[in-house]
């Protein structure tokens, strides 16, 4: 009967739990702090003049793939030639931003393409103005990209 009314231990240490309670109301602080100062944010991209802009379109083919065209209605690149898959990201980000913002879903979207002096690509959406920061994902996804830009300069 006295082996029933022994204490028994704490599965997870009293100095665990306190010491994850400090580490979330230190985080929580920090943020709040950050929040409410004037620190410059972070991810940013700092603002460059536009060097030279693209009107391209993107279009959901009967195959289930994606493809650019350029401004005079020719195939530039497609989701399935195995090195284009990024732009079915960039196709899904722009529908969820058209979805949460309760503007219809198309089959074709008209979109301005960027190349900054600071050597950023970004793309926009016209008719939303939603805007991506292609270059933030990586150089590779960005690369495919570029060859665009030589071709409005006379098809290099």
């Amino acid at each position: 009967m006295d082996k029933l009314l022994e204490k028994k231990q704490d599965v997870i240490p009293r100095w665990f739990l306190y010491t994850m309670g400090f580490l979330v109301i230190g985080s929580l602080f920090f943020v709040f702090f950050s929040v409410f100062t004037d620190r410059p944010r972070v991810g940013v991209p700092i603002p460059s003049e536009i060097e030279e802009a693209v009107p391209i379109s993107f279009r959901k083919l009967e195959d289930g793939s994606i493809s650019i065209f350029d401004e005079n209605n020719k195939e530039i690149l497609n989701s399935m030639d195995g090195y284009s898959g990024f732009i079915e990201v960039i196709l899904k980000a722009l529908e969820r931003d058209r979805k949460k913002n309760n503007i219809k879903l198309e089959t074709q979207y008209s979109l301005e393409l960027y190349k900054h002096k600071s050597g950023r690509i970004s793309v926009l959406d016209i008719d939303t103005e939603w805007s991506l920061n292609i270059t933030s994902f990586g150089k590779m996804n960005a690369g495919i990209f570029l060859p665009m830009f030589k071709k409005s300069k006379g098809g290099k």
